[in-house]
């Protein structure tokens, strides 16, 4: 996504994956790549300035499939419902992690036109075998990549919320990155997780 106005206003966001040890906590990064901010994020932004704060991104999506399945990337555009992703997740053979949030977004704001680049949001998740299955009601149910025969390809930045009366959430996709540029997936150690940090920054 490129925001822009006559004086170059622009945002974009940025993944950072590591492969984080059960046992000692060390972190080994393992993925850094450009991820593509949907059309429906700017309604979301809209949204929240308009005081929706439900709408605020609250998830990240971990999508993995079997080691030996090439996973295509995501295509770079912005049209990205989730309509597309689930049919692109059960054409493939894939499942999804859904993932709070693991701390409150941390904020880098100066304000100072000198040295406007700190203007950022970053958010962070941890893959987790006992977090839902998204998609585990439809005929590729999958178990949960406890072992290493599971890669992970893309990750999604979701906000997750409920109508007024209703128990079914609503899943809207803010962003979409996959993991690597081509159809190999990373491939995360049984005794491991895969923590991504979201960063989007405006400048």
């Amino acid at each position: 996504m490129n925001l822009q106005d006559i004086h170059d206003f622009g945002a974009r966001g940025h993944i950072m994956g590591y492969q984080t040890s059960r046992t000692d906590g060390k972190s080994q990064l393992v993925s850094a790549r450009p991820n593509v901010i949907t059309y429906r994020a700017a309604d979301l932004m809209a949204k929240m300035l308009g005081g929706e704060t439900s709408y605020i991104p609250s998830h990240i999506g971990f999508i993995y499939a079997p080691v030996a399945k090439a996973f295509d990337n995501p295509a770079s555009n912005r049209d990205q419902e989730w309509s597309a992703i689930e049919l692109d997740i059960a054409n493939q053979n894939g499942n999804m992690l859904l993932c709070p949030l693991t701390a409150a977004p941390v904020y880098g704001i100066d304000g100072v036109q000198a040295r406007y680049d700190n203007n950022v949001v970053t958010l962070g998740s941890m893959s987790d075998i006992a977090a839902p299955l998204v998609f585990s009601g439809n005929d590729f149910e999958m178990a949960p990549p406890a072992i290493s025969d599971f890669a992970f390809f893309q990750v999604v930045l979701v906000s997750r919320k409920y109508a007024p009366g209703s128990t079914i959430p609503q899943y809207i996709p803010f962003a979409r990155a996959g993991l690597t540029a081509g159809t190999d997936g990373i491939i995360v150690q049984n005794n491991a997780d895969l923590t991504v940090y979201w960063t989007i920054s405006f400048k």
